[in-house]
């Protein structure tokens, strides 16, 4: 321990003097996480000198200047701003290496390579059941599964161990689970759940692997994501869709980012996210680097946090936005419809304005429209001089290499595509012509296609922890909610202020020692659920990723489609919470905190009452009894005993009895 050997160095106090008063500050700072917390520091102060190395240090390194090159060579803001600002000279840069609008860009945190991992997984490969759980789970989109062809193959690295894709839809593939070392941050909890009869990754030093892994996973990067082999709304097929959302900076094993990385593979390419101050918004977007990414199509998650806690409206704005913008497209399309166009176009028009408001169905017509349109708009994308398709030249001549453009009067010839202008004198390779009664709806689909990025519907979410959603932002996350609009709520709910040091906030459980409640809260946390199904409109779930993945794909699922407010609501173990089994075993706490009827999960879905059904859906199992064991495992809960043992004992069966009483009350509502 450096304070062992700063006072055997220094000599500033008697050795003996020090070490007892460091030792009596170890039990205040870190008696609440436990007493074998407490030992095993006591431990390291007295081993300490018993394993003192000298090191000597090079007389050249007194002159030692510069800062070494990285030997990877990327983009040009992580190259000249976001290394540079990672290696402390950020104060060096002028202001002009930042983009004026000040946004920076993503898929930049590929780029960092920590290598913070004490142990990492290893993949045994004859073991392996390709359930992907471990994929799901990883908080930092660190293993990820590989399907690859025998001819994607041909060039891989002798260690590139693969095995015969199982199931029939990926039958002649190979399967492969590869790890990245120095993006895992060494949590293990994709070791934790793996379902195999015998495990199918073991932890290993991280010294042991990256010799092997590091050039299989370079490989592992130019074979594609094989999205679509099995169905995307399953755990399994939606860990081989790319991760949109990677290699965060947020704590090994945390409980937040599992929920995030999922939902950026279910809807990351079309997702809008306005993100509260927390936890979520330092691993979200800590400058320089961005861990939200986009697919080989270049589409991803769009990320902005503004103010303090106005992520709520913030969000909602951005909706309304999109929302009148579409409504805007929709009107012109509709007087398109009105003119003399083709048959295909015409019926690519209207199936999309019949499913704008649908996913993929205004993908799948917004794809036919850009290829449809553009046969017909008057005015190309970019001519020669960079006209748009809302400003028609008037008297030119000109030509165009490939697409389509039109100009009154003018002059000019493609050698693709088609083109109408009034009184115009040109040719096409494919001889069409088009009629002046045309001209206006040519040129209104050259503005159509202008805002082509508004064919597929968006997913608009709202991100934040419970000490924004229950405590800080809880009025604008109900005016939006109110709102009846469809945008989505995602709170990841740890139960306490994390990242502002551990203050208890109204998601704070009965009993819980925290920030200005030293000796436990003394009341029940509040129901945020229950208070969003009050409104009958609002689609709610909670969800526990540990307890079951499937219901965390089910609300995530319903959630979206839904045509109307959403919030989900995840049980997120956190380092604050102080879990005794440590943050390797973050799914095993969510599991056992549904197990023991701590948290309840449930989905309410409104659409289920016009089929005559109860909306809500409780999808807990009753309370098994052992609620006190998983108070007892947790720091929060447990430290309480030794400071307060009669107050302890008070709440901890106060606990129990709001536990039974409100599976009772869900149970009776779901009936």
């Amino acid at each position: 321990m450096f304070s062992s050997q700063f006072f055997k160095l220094a000599n500033v106090l008697p050795f003996e003097e020090a070490i007892e008063l460091l030792k009596k500050d170890i039990k205040k700072t870190y008696g609440k996480k436990g007493d074998k917390v407490v030992q095993m520091n006591i431990d390291a102060v007295d081993r300490t000198l018993e394993n003192l190395v000298e090191v000597a240090v090079p007389e050249s390194w007194k002159d030692a200047s510069g800062w070494p090159d990285s030997a990877q060579k990327a983009t040009y803001f992580v190259d000249n701003v976001m290394q540079p600002i990672l290696g402390q000279k950020g104060d060096l840069l002028p202001v002009s290496s930042f983009q004026p609008d000040g946004v920076f860009p993503n898929s930049t945190s590929q780029y960092e390579k920590r290598g913070v991992a004490i142990n990492v997984p290893e993949w045994v490969q004859e073991n392996c059941i390709q359930c992907n759980q471990c994929s799901f789970v990883c908080p930092h989109a660190a293993i990820i599964p590989v399907v690859a062809t025998d001819d994607e193959l041909k060039n891989a690295p002798s260690t590139f161990a693969t095995q015969e894709g199982k199931g029939k839809e990926l039958k002649g593939y190979r399967f492969r689970m590869q790890v990245n070392t120095l993006d895992c941050q060494g949590c293990g909890n994709c070791a934790d759940i793996c379902p195999a009869k015998v495990p199918a990754l073991v932890m290993k030093p991280l010294a042991t692997q990256t010799a092997v892994e590091i050039e299989n996973h370079k490989f592992s990067l130019t074979v594609p994501f094989k999205e679509g082999l099995v169905k995307k709304d399953t755990v399994k097929g939606s860990q081989f869709v790319k991760p949109l959302f990677e290699f965060s900076g947020a704590c090994a094993g945390c409980g937040e980012t599992p929920y995030v990385k999922v939902l950026t593979q279910l809807f990351g390419d079309r997702m809008t996210i306005s993100n509260a101050t927390g936890c979520s918004s330092i691993w979200g977007g800590s400058a320089p680097s961005s861990p939200y990414c986009t697919n080989p199509e270049g589409h991803g998650p769009v990320w902005a946090s503004s103010l303090f806690e106005d992520a709520a409206e913030y969000g909602y704005g951005m909706m309304i936005a999109f929302k009148k913008r579409r409504q805007t497209l929709a009107a012109k399309i509709n007087k398109v419809l009105e003119a003399d166009i083709s048959t295909d176009l015409k019926e690519a028009l209207s199936g999309w304005v019949a499913g704008m408001n649908d996913a993929q169905v205004s993908k799948e017509y917004g794809d036919k429209i850009k290829k449809l349109a553009t046969e017909h708009a008057s005015c190309c994308t970019s001519c020669g001089s960079g006209t748009s398709y809302s400003s028609c030249c008037s008297g030119s001549s000109h030509s165009h290499s490939s697409g389509s453009s039109c100009c009154s009067g003018s002059s000019h010839s493609h050698s693709s595509g088609s083109s109408c202008c009034s009184g115009s004198s040109h040719s096409h390779s494919s001889g069409s012509s088009y009629s002046s009664a045309n001209t206006s709806a040519d040129c209104m689909l050259g503005e159509i296609l202008e805002d082509q990025n508004l064919f597929t519907k968006k997913s608009h979410w709202i991100f934040g922890g419970d000490g924004w959603a229950y405590d800080i932002g809880f009025g604008g996350l109900d005016h939006v909610i109110a709102s009846g609009e469809d945008i989505n709520i995602l709170v990841m709910d740890t139960e306490v202020y994390s990242n502002t040091g551990g203050q208890s906030s109204k998601a704070t459980p009965t009993g819980a020692i925290a920030k200005y409640a030293a000796s436990g809260k003394k009341i029940g946390k509040k129901d945020l659920g229950a208070m969003a199904m009050s409104y009958g409109y609002v689609y709610v779930a909670s969800i526990a990723m540990g307890a079951s993945k499937q219901q965390t794909m089910k609300a995530f699922l319903e959630a979206e489609s839904y045509p109307g407010p959403s919030v989900i609501i995840c049980y997120a173990p956190c380092i604050n919470q102080g879990i005794k089994k440590g943050m390797g075993k973050t799914q095993l706490q969510s599991k056992l905190a549904v197990e023991s009827g701590f948290w309840s999960i449930y989905r309410y879905n409104p659409l289920l009452k016009a089929e005559g059904k109860n909306p809500l859906i409780l999808d807990s199992k009753a309370p098994d009894g052992t609620i006190q064991e998983f108070l007892e495992g947790e720091n929060r809960f447990a430290a309480l005993a030794k400071s307060f043992p009669e107050e302890s004992a008070r709440l901890r069966a106060k606990i129990e009895q709001e536990v039974n009483d409100k599976y009772a009350h869900l149970k009776k509502l779901a009936e």
